[in-house]
């Protein structure tokens, strides 16, 4: 979850963030290892894009950096280090650091000498991060932690994301892993905790955060986005799938407007009305966005998933209407009733394939749309013969 001050309204990265929301039993869990000592050396922060993986390690970055060596069992305060000591000994009652506090405010700024964050570089000469973390960046933790704390406490690094290191990357964090610094930790974020190496996951202690509920991520919508309405911010809730990150993309991408015109194709295709769709189709090609475009086949993708993932668990009855991804009941019946199992599966192959080629821009983005529209207008014609 990509934080916000809520008096503020605007955007804040994560080392920024003071709130994080539904993640309280997650964060009560992170304390009573602190005041056991028994934090480890290598925390896996894993769960689903969006949803506040880096606010929280942040967030425990800045409540270890307040602490002096004792609090994982070190040899006592020693040197105060270069810039004098900013640690307090006593175990942490809770992850809140205030907004106020120096060591908060070093964070945020990037400038506290004990902190290290490692993520995807950005590509001065392409205009574009990397589309990896490369072994260089992970080299220079070991650099890092084989120096002495400024401040004399913990050392910390934060890797975000770690299943976004490539395989050499991967390798020189292992080695780091296998010899653990004293106090120090590295906290490494995951979307996806299984595209890791076992080695990798089996040196690190691990907290999984849950997606939020949609009372949370309608709350927090309403919050940092007080221009969206009621409505729409249920069509948000709905496309969220738990993840507020998902939420502020789709509404920054205009995808409400993009759902919205999915929705009535989808349904009018059910009908058996091509019309919408090759008009679409025609448009696409005429002038498009290509970053509407491209939430635009992420949501053709999130459609195709549901009515896959329904047919795998219900393919004998509809779940209730709450849960449909077409408002329209008897429409979404008529899909279902296009195609077994495997039949939707490849079509979700196939879309998915042409996303990923015009995301990559291997593939002209307008052209893609305006085929995946037309597949869809063959799929619908095809079931109403």
């Amino acid at each position: 979850m990509r934080g916000q001050r809520e008096e503020a309204g605007a955007l804040l990265p994560p080392r920024a963030n003071p709130l994080l929301v539904g993640h309280d039993q997650a964060e009560a869990e992170l304390v009573r290892w602190i005041a056991a000592r028994r934090l480890g050396h290598a925390l896996l922060i894993g769960g689903p894009r969006g949803i506040g993986k880096a606010t929280l390690a942040y967030r425990i970055a800045r409540t270890l950096l307040r602490q002096g060596p004792t609090a994982r069992g070190g040899e006592g305060q020693g040197d105060a280090g270069l810039f004098g000591s900013a640690t307090v000994t006593s175990p942490p009652a809770t992850l809140d650091v205030p907004d106020s506090d120096r060591v908060f405010r070093w964070v945020a700024s990037a400038s506290h000498p004990d902190l290290l964050t490692v993520e995807r570089r950005f590509d001065e000469k392409r205009g574009r991060q990397l589309g990896e973390i490369v072994v260089d960046d992970v080299r220079r933790i070991a650099t890092f932690l084989n120096s002495s704390a400024a401040l004399g406490g913990w050392r910390v690094v934060v890797v975000d994301a770690a299943d976004e290191m490539n395989r050499n990357a991967a390798n020189a964090l292992l080695k780091i892993l296998e010899e653990p610094n004293h106090n120090s930790l590295l906290l490494l974020v995951s979307h996806q905790a299984s595209l890791l190496p076992a080695t990798i996951r089996s040196r690190c202690r691990q907290t999984l955060l849950r997606r939020l509920g949609d009372g949370e991520v309608d709350m927090l919508v309403g919050r940092y986005r007080p221009d969206i309405g009621e409505a729409d911010r249920r069509v948000l809730v709905a496309l969220a799938e738990g993840s507020l990150g998902r939420a502020l993309r789709i509404a920054d991408a205009k995808g409400i407007a993009a759902w919205r015109r999915i929705e009535s194709v989808l349904t009018a295709l059910a009908a058996d009305d091509p019309r919408p769709a090759l008009a679409w189709a025609a448009e696409a090609q005429a002038e498009g966005d290509g970053d509407a475009i491209d939430m635009t086949l992420q949501l053709l993708l999130w459609w195709l998933r549901h009515l896959v993932r329904m047919l795998a668990e219900s393919p004998a009855a509809l779940p209730p209407p709450v849960s449909l991804p077409l408002a329209d009941t008897e429409a979404l019946r008529r899909w279902v009733a296009a195609g077994g199992l495997d039949h939707w599966l490849q079509v979700w192959d196939k879309t998915h394939h042409l996303a990923v080629q015009a995301a990559g821009g291997n593939l002209d983005r307008k052209q893609v749309l305006s085929s995946v529209l037309l597949d869809l207008a063959c799929e619908a014609c095809s079931t109403s013969r």
